[in-house]
């Protein structure tokens, strides 16, 4: 009895010094109204303040240079190293989704006034004239460079990567060196593409016609349909992109991918100059425009 009350002691004071511990101090996290984590605090005077102010008034986005929206003191804990609770843009999370991506993302951010005021400037004019409210992202996160380590150790450098509440842009290859206009709108296209993609995952169902007119193909090889898999015969059976796997046929995501990139990158004229001969080619792509336009993209 003697050995129980003591053990019984002892979890009573530790109970008692992990309460007061975890409470001194200890600021409240209140979501009473999220937009403000995207918000630079009203104390903020600074030039970056400012500019980020000035782009939500002007664009309704919000503009970060930070993945880290907030980080707050908790206190300390039983060694008494400071505790914080932290909140990320966290783009692996995707709202609605049944499941979340397992892959690690990191940033390498843009640290002058100089780069942050030539890459709002850059979104304003080549992004976002291509964007009805319906499409306009949330937020942009504007950095130098993004890096995606997948759960096999596969690290790739995106363009730009997106979420329900943001879109990264990754600024290195406009900032390397001066780019010609024709480079920056195919930037652009990129990013539209992410921004487009992102939009499209929640209107599944608006490309049913798309998918249907090579329902019969996706993931299948090219020896099972016939065919040698030259651009021209995949053109002919309505793909302009080879599978992913040598000898097959794209999956359902990447050949409607292959089309919302060329669709964004190119005009009416040069599609039906590359395909106008290929008539089911031209029927899907004639679907992507009215789905994009209705998604909120302008040509």
């Amino acid at each position: 009895m003697k050995t129980q009350a003591y053990l019984l002691s002892l979890l009573a004071v530790a109970a008692t010094v992990l309460a007061a511990c975890g409470s001194e101090d200890t600021p409240a996290i209140s979501y009473d109204n999220p937009s403000l984590l995207f918000q630079p605090a009203d104390s903020d005077q600074s030039s970056t303040a400012a500019l980020r102010r000035r782009f939500f008034g002007e664009t309704g986005s919000y503009l970060l240079f930070n993945d880290t929206l907030q980080r707050v003191y908790q206190g300390t804990d039983i060694t008494g190293q400071p505790r914080y609770f932290t909140e990320t843009i966290d783009l692996a999370y995707d709202i609605g989704s049944s499941s979340n991506s397992s892959s690690v993302y990191s940033f390498t951010y843009l640290t002058t006034e100089k780069e942050q005021t030539e890459m709002a400037q850059f979104v304003k004019d080549y992004i976002l004239p291509h964007a009805t409210k319906r499409l306009k992202p949330y937020s942009f996160f504007l950095c130098n460079r993004i890096s995606v380590t997948t759960s096999n150790k596969v690290t790739t450098t995106p363009y730009a990567v997106a979420n329900e509440r943001c879109v990264a842009v990754a600024a290195n290859y406009l900032l390397q060196r001066p780019r010609t206009e024709a480079q920056k709108k195919n930037f652009a296209g990129r990013v539209l593409n992410t921004l487009v993609a992102q939009a499209a995952k929640n209107n599944t169902n608006a490309f049913r016609a798309f998918y249907a007119h090579s329902a019969n193909y996706y993931n299948r090889t090219y020896t099972s349909a016939g065919i040698k898999g030259s651009a021209d015969e995949l053109a002919q059976l309505g793909f302009i992109s080879s599978g992913g796997t040598p000898g097959s046929f794209p999956s359902q995501d990447s050949d409607l991918s292959a089309f919302i990139t060329s669709a964004i990158l190119y005009d009416d004229a040069w599609l039906a100059n590359t395909y106008g001969r290929y008539s089911v080619v031209m029927a899907k792509f004639a679907i992507v425009r009215q789905v994009l336009a209705a998604l909120g993209y302008v040509a």
